[in-house]
């Protein structure tokens, strides 16, 4: 189908491939110039409420950047201005100038993006928890008790920690950020590389309803879409590259980056190795189990 080669993008509806026109980058200009005298509140609720309409528009595509902000009984946690600011940046070209543009905005809020400036774990971790002397962990009782906690970590740690699986983890609020830029890095890509994408392959938008998580490609094959882990060349095209490279340079800016923190803190610590070992191995298991 001719239309099919002129986009990157599907849409499907009750199975049925709709190929959506290749125009995110002018039609969201034309989206901001519309909702900018709004207030962001209005503009948000105006945006999120047209993402329904008829036929395909990319409101859908872009209001999934609010979708876990909708907390029953908190609404947006004054981040509508905030969030709305993002699409501006997203929509410059090429898309490295929007990457730098937004790296420089989630890394400077990013207390705020990922929802850890509005978090009951926030609170916790910097009411019961401090680091003693000798790098253990207490907290005080209500009855002034001081006890040890195993296996607990300072306000910090938690932190870093808490931002981690909003940007990495699908269901996150800054990989949701993340998951929409590479809309439009995807887009810009395209119109640059078209032979680069395979006719087989799209990328598969969410329906009109929120959607959750990224926004996958799939491959036609003998008439079933089978879900694909191919991927653009450019890496701002890919979420799991933007997020893994905006988590390093948060980790860099909370000082916690640096490998000379690890060797400072254990290099004039008495050596436990028996007298005919030479080093010490040691491995961790990364698991959600």
């Amino acid at each position: 189908m001719e239309e099919q080669q002129h986009t990157p993008f599907v849409i499907f509806d009750h199975g049925t491939p709709i190929y959506p026109p290749h125009d995110i980058h002018e039609r969201t200009l034309e989206i901001l110039e519309e909702l900018q005298p709004l207030a962001p509140e209005v503009a948000v609720r105006e945006l999120v409420k047209r993402r329904t309409l008829q036929p395909f528009t990319w409101h859908s595509a872009i209001a999934h950047i609010f979708q876990d902000y909708q907390e029953p009984g908190k609404r947006y946690h004054g981040m509508e201005k905030r969030l709305f600011s993002l699409i501006p940046l997203m929509v410059q070209q090429p898309s490295i100038t929007a990457w730098h543009a937004l790296l420089e905005e989630l890394i400077k809020n990013i207390d705020a993006y990922s929802g850890w400036s509005f978090s009951w774990q926030r609170a916790h971790a910097e009411e019961s928890t401090v680091r003693g002397g000798d790098g253990f962990y207490y907290t005080t009782l209500e009855d002034g008790t001081v006890v040890r906690l195993h296996g607990s970590k300072m306000s910090a740690e938690v932190r870093l920690d808490y931002i981690h699986d909003s940007v990495t983890r699908s269901y996150g609020r800054v990989r949701q950020i993340l998951d929409t830029f590479s809309l439009f890095a995807v887009s810009g890509d395209f119109k640059e590389h078209p032979e680069a994408y395979p006719s087989s392959l799209r990328m598969v938008l969410g329906n009109k309803e929120w959607y959750r998580g990224r926004f996958p490609w799939h491959r036609m094959q003998h008439g079933v879409m089978r879900s694909s882990r191919w991927r653009p060349f450019s890496n701002l095209c890919d979420p799991d590259w933007l997020s893994e490279d905006l988590m390093a340079r948060i980790a860099v800016a909370s000082g916690a980056g640096t490998w000379t923190n690890q060797v400072t803190r254990y290099k004039d610590k008495v050596s436990q190795l028996d007298p005919d070992c030479s080093g010490q191995l040691d491995c961790v298991v990364d698991t959600d189990l």
